[in-house]
């Protein structure tokens, strides 16, 4: 199972999940559970019915796990994230260390930043029926190849 924030989150990675792993479609959920405050609750319930849960996050749901003195901190441009990296050097670390526990951070902001697109489920739509096999073949976009490498650990472990 598959936690993410919002609907947008749960289209995208239900069609990169059929892009990449279509045999494993049914066997893996993508549920939005309302926004990052709602994660660990959701997470904590699942995992409590011995299921594999994984959690997907924008960025700034690393304020509300290791940075809770940030929490105003505004983190919805290239430029507000890059400025919060700078401040807080460790960031990297604790996302890796998310990992371990099956918490993937997209480490350059929200969706809508990865694929170029407002915030709203018509747009990701349009993204996924006409662009998302490009996106996953450009070799050159970090973007492109964080998700990827997110879908294909969930789809391997």
């Amino acid at each position: 199972m598959i936690l993410v924030e919002g609907e947008t989150d749960r289209y995208f990675f239900r069609a990169l999940l059929q892009e990449r792993h279509l045999s494993l479609e049914q066997e893996i959920s993508v549920l939005h559970v309302g926004g990052k405050g709602q994660l660990q609750k959701w997470r904590s319930l699942f995992t409590s019915f011995g299921l594999r849960v994984y959690a997907i996050a924008d960025f700034d749901y690393i304020v509300n796990l290791h940075y809770r003195e940030s929490k105003s901190t505004k983190l919805k441009t290239t430029a507000q994230i890059s400025e919060f990296k700078r401040s807080n050097p460790d960031w990297e670390q604790h996302l890796i260390n998310l990992r371990k526990d099956r918490i993937f951070i997209l480490s350059e902001g929200n969706l809508e930043i990865y694929l170029g697109t407002e915030k709203d489920l018509s747009h990701v739509i349009e993204f996924c029926q006409n662009r998302l096999t490009s996106f996953l073949s450009d070799e050159t976009s970090s973007r492109s190849s964080e998700v990827k490498s997110i879908i294909d650990t969930i789809a391997t472990e």
